[in-house]
C-alpha cells in the first residue's frame, strides 16, 4: 500500500510540475495583464493547452508525439528562462487562498485514487461501468508512433478510427501520449490516474471565476471546493472514464474567466488583435479538437448576449468586435474540427437515436433526472431512491432562491444570465418537454460547474446578510457535510464494484517470451457473451501489445464454433465472479494462474476421440458445454442456462450405433411454450414446456447413428420478466430454462 500510494504522489507531482513548467514561459507572453494576478493556477492549464494545440497541428503535418516531444519541451525551456531573465512576470500569492487550494488538489487526487490504493494496489485503469477508457488507451498508444493524418489513408484497430476518425476527439489520447512517451508508462498506467489529476486542477480555476464574478474569501473558498470536490454528479462522470468531459470542465471554465475578463476590459476595444483575441481563439480550438460535442454550451450563450447587448444597446459594438476576433482566430486555427463538428453534432442532435444509453445506465428508475438539490450534490440521485415529491419541491425552490440570490449579488450579471438561460433552455427541452435522460444527465454535468459557483456565491453571501456567525456555521456545515456524505458513498461503491485493468490482464504479456507464430483467438471468439469489458483488455494485451495478429479465418457452418479446429484458443481460468468458456482443448502450451492457450478440439473426429460423454450436456456441472452450446444460449447461471433466442443451435456426440430419444429438464417463465425439435435438419417432434421444473423426453423414431448430431431448437414464445413478475428489472426476452439435455 505504502509503494503505490508513493508512486501516486510522485507521478501526479510531475504531471502537475510539467504542466507548469510548459505553461510558465507561456503565460509570461499571453496572458492578459488583468488575469495575471489569477496567473498561478492558469498556468497549468496553459501548459495543458499548448500541448493539445501543438501536438495535434503538428500531427496533421505527420510528426508523431515522439517525434517532436523534445523540441515542444526545448521551446517551452527557452519561454520559461526568458520570463526567468526578464523579471517581469512576477506570480502573486493569496497563501492562506492557495494553500486551501493545493489541500483540496491533493484531497481529490487522494480521494479519487482509492481505489487503485485499497484494491489494485498499482497504477492501471479502472472504470465503474463505462468502457470508453480502452479508447483512450489505445489511441494514446497509437499516437506516440503515428500522426494523426495516418488514420486517413491506413488500416487501424476500430477502437483508435472511431475516436480519432469518427468523434474528432484528438485532444486527450495526444496529452496522455505526451505523458506515457515522458514517463515511460504504459497507458492503461496512466489514463485513469492523468485523469483524476486534471479533474483535481479544474478545482482552482472553479475559484478564480468566482473571484471574478464576486469576492474571494476564505469562507466561500472552502464551501466551494467541498462541493466540487465531493460532488457525486461530477464525480459519477470521472469514475466512468470521460476522458474528454473531464478536459472539458477545465476548458470550459478557463474560457469563462478570459470572456469575462476581456468583456469588461475597456483598454482592449480596439479592432486590432491582441493576447485575449489569441489566447481565447485559441483555447475554443482546443476545446473544439478536444470534445466538441458540449462546445455549444460555451458557444451559444455568446449569441444570446449578443443580443441582449442590442436589444439593452450596450457595447454592442465593442463586444461584436471583439467576439468576430475571437471566431476569426478560432476558425484560422481549429477549422479542421470545428467544420466537421457543425456537421456531426447536427447528425447526432436530429438523426441519431436519443434514446441510446452512453455507458451508464439509469441511476433508478422512478424520477431519475436530478433536480436542483440533487444537482448541487445534497441528495444522490446515484444512491438513494427519490425524496417524496413535496420535499423534493420544497428542498429544490429553496435552492433556486439562493443561486437566483447568488445572480443577484454577483457582478457582470449580463453573460452569467445569457449562459444560465441557454443552460436552463436545455433541462427544460430534455426533461420536460422531451424527457431524455441521457442526454438530459449530460447536458447538466457538462454546465454544473457554473452552478456550483453561483450557489456558493447566493449561499455564502445570504448567510452572511444574518449576521449570525454560529447559525452561518452550522448551515454551511451541514451543507457540505451532506454533499461529503454523497459523494463518500460513491466513491465506496466504485471502491467495491469497479472494473479494473487487474494484474490477470497484464500477465498476458508473458505470452511475448514464447514465440507463437499462429494466431490466437481469445475466448470472446467462442463466447460473445463475455463481459465488454473483459473482452477489450483481451483483445488490448493480445492484439495491440503485438503478441498475436487479429485471426481472420472463421468456420461458416452454424453449427459448429466459429474457430477452426485445432487454432490457439486462450481461455481464462475459473474465478469467483465469472465462469469462463467451458471449451475442449487438444493440449495446453501455456499458462498462468490467469489464464491457458490451447489448440481448440473443434472438428467432429476430434469430438468423437474425446474421452468425455458428450452424450450429455448438464449445465454448470462439466467442463466442455460451450464446445456443444453454438447459439441462443445465454450464460451460465449456477447450475441453469436460459435460451435467448427464438432459436437454439447445439450439436451432442453419440458412439452408439442408433439413438431412442432426446430428453431434457427444464423450464418456462410462462405457459404456453413449446419447443419443435431438429436433429440434423430433421424436423422430430415437439415438447412442451411447464412453469415448473419437469423432465420432458421425445422419442426418436428415425434412425440416426454414430456420430456428432445438429440439433436446433425453435421456441413459440419469448418472456420478459420485466413484464412477468412486479418490480423485476430483467428486460431479457427469454425462452427456455435448461438444466440439462441428452441423447441416449
Amino acid at each position: 500500500m505504502i509503494s503505490i500510494t508513493l508512486t501516486i504522489i510522485v507521478y501526479s507531482f510531475l504531471t502537475i510540475l510539467a504542466l507548469f513548467v510548459l505553461g510558465y514561459g507561456l503565460a509570461q507572453f499571453i496572458i492578459p495583464s488583468p488575469l495575471k494576478k489569477y496567473a498561478f493556477w492558469l498556468i497549468p492549464w496553459l501548459g495543458a493547452f499548448f500541448l493539445i494545440f501543438s501536438l495535434v497541428i503538428l500531427s496533421f503535418t505527420g510528426l508523431t508525439v515522439k517525434q517532436v516531444s523534445p523540441s515542444v519541451i526545448a521551446f517551452s525551456l527557452i519561454l520559461d528562462i526568458a520570463a526567468i531573465l526578464g523579471k517581469k512576470f512576477k506570480i502573486t500569492f493569496d497563501l492562506k487562498q492557495e494553500l486551501i487550494i493545493a489541500l483540496f488538489i491533493g484531497m481529490s487526487i487522494v480521494f479519487n485514487t482509492s481505489p487503485l490504493v485499497v484494491r489494485d494496489r498499482t497504477l492501471t485503469s479502472l472504470s465503474m461501468g463505462n468502457n470508453d477508457i480502452i479508447a483512450y488507451v489505445t489511441s494514446a498508444d497509437y499516437l506516440v508512433n503515428h500522426p494523426i493524418i495516418e488514420i486517413y489513408y491506413t488500416s487501424v484497430p476500430e477502437t483508435i478510427s472511431n475516436l480519432l476518425g469518427g468523434f474528432y476527439r484528438f485532444g486527450p489520447p495526444i496529452i496522455g501520449s505526451f505523458f506515457i512517451n515522458l514517463f515511460q508508462l504504459e497507458s492503461y498506467q496512466f489514463i485513469y490516474l492523468f485523469e483524476v489529476i486534471l479533474f483535481a486542477l479544474t478545482l482552482p480555476l472553479f475559484f478564480i471565476f468566482l473571484k471574478i464574478i464576486y469576492k474571494g474569501s476564505l469562507i466561500v473558498l472552502g464551501f466551494l471546493m467541498v462541493i466540487a470536490t465531493f460532488n457525486a454528479n461530477l464525480l459519477y462522470m470521472l469514475y466512468h472514464d470521460f476522458f474528454g468531459q473531464t478536459l472539458f470542465w477545465g476548458i470550459q471554465m478557463f474560457l469563462l474567466i478570459l470572456l469575462y475578463s476581456y468583456i469588461e476590459d475597456e483598454k482592449n476595444n480596439k479592432v486590432f488583435f491582441n493576447r485575449y483575441d489569441y489566447l481565447i481563439g485559441g483555447s475554443i480550438s482546443v476545446l473544439y479538437f478536444t470534445y466538441h460535442e458540449p462546445a455549444f454550451f460555451v458557444v451559444a450563450p455568446l449569441g444570446l448576449f449578443l443580443l441582449i447587448s442590442l436589444l439593452l444597446k450596450k457595447n454592442i459594438i465593442s463586444n461584436l468586435i471583439k467576439f468576430m476576433k475571437i471566431a476569426l482566430v478560432a476558425i484560422l486555427s481549429g477549422s479542421i474540427s470545428i467544420v466537421y463538428s457543425i456537421f456531426f453534432d447536427f447528425n447526432l442532435a436530429f438523426k441519431a437515436d436519443p434514446n441510446q444509453p452512453i455507458g451508464w445506465e439509469l441511476f433508478r428508475e422512478k424520477i431519475p433526472f436530478a433536480n436542483p438539490f440533487e444537482a448541487i450534490g445534497f441528495y444522490s440521485i446515484h444512491s438513494f431512491s427519490p425524496l417524496p415529491s413535496l420535499i423534493a419541491i420544497l428542498l429544490s425552490l429553496l435552492t433556486a432562491i439562493v443561486i437566483i440570490y447568488g445572480v443577484m449579488v454577483s457582478k457582470k450579471k449580463l453573460l452569467i444570465i445569457s449562459y444560465l438561460i441557454v443552460y436552463l433552455f436545455f433541462y427544460y427541452l430534455l426533461g420536460i418537454h422531451k424527457p431524455n435522460f441521457f442526454i438530459y444527465n449530460r447536458a447538466l454535468t457538462y454546465t454544473l460547474p457554473v452552478w456550483l459557483i453561483i450557489f456558493s456565491i447566493g449561499i455564502t453571501h445570504l448567510l452572511e446578510t444574518l449576521k449570525k456567525p454560529l447559525f452561518f456555521k452550522v448551515i454551511i456545515c451541514f451543507l457540505a457535510g451532506l454533499v461529503i456524505f454523497s459523494g463518500l458513498k460513491l466513491n465506496r461503491r466504485f471502491i467495491g464494484g469497479r472494473l479494473s485493468v487487474d494484474e490477470s490482464y497484464s500477465s498476458l504479456l508473458g505470452l511475448k517470451n514464447q514465440n507463437i507464430n499462429e494466431p490466437i483467438y481469445i475466448e470472446s471468439f467462442v463466447n460473445d457473451k463475455i463481459p465488454l469489458w473483459k473482452r477489450n483488455w483481451m483483445e488490448y494485451f493480445i492484439y495491440y501489445k503485438n503478441i498475436s495478429s487479429v485471426p481472420t479465418l472463421f468456420n461458416d457452418d452454424q453449427h459448429k464454433n466459429k474457430v477452426p479446429d485445432n487454432s490457439l484458443v486462450l481461455l481464462s481460468k475459473l474465478n469467483p465472479w465469472l465462469p469462463p468458456p467451458k471449451i475442449i482443448l487438444k493440449d495446453i502450451i501455456w499458462n498462468n494462474e490467469y489464464f491457458q492457450l490451447g489448440h481448440i478440439c473443434n472438428a467432429e473426429e476430434c469430438l468423437l476421440q474425446s474421452n468425455r460423454d458428450l452424450s450429455l450436456i448438464e449445465i454448470g456441472k462439466n467442463d466442455y458445454e460451450d464446445s456443444l452450446l453454438i447459439f441462443g444460449f445465454d450464460i451460465i447461471e449456477g447450475e441453469i442456462r436460459w435460451a435467448n433466442s427464438k432459436e437454439s443451435r447445439l450439436r451432442l456426440v453419440s458412439k452408439n450405433d442408433f439413438i431412442s430419444n432426446l430428453t431434457i429438464e427444464a423450464q418456462t417463465l410462462k405457459e404456453p411454450q413449446n419447443i419443435t425439435i431438429y436433429i440434423d435438419g430433421k424436423e422430430i417432434g415437439s415438447l412442451t414446456i411447464k412453469e415448473k421444473w419437469s423432465i420432458n423426453s421425445l422419442p426418436i423414431n428415425s434412425f440416426f447413428g454414430r456420430g456428432v448430431h445438429n440439433i436446433s431448437f425453435v421456441y413459440d414464445n419469448g418472456y420478459r420478466p420485466s413484464e412477468i413478475f412486479p418490480g423485476n428489472t430483467d428486460n431479457r426476452e427469454l425462452f427456455v430454462k435448461f438444466r440439462k439435455i441428452s441423447i441416449n
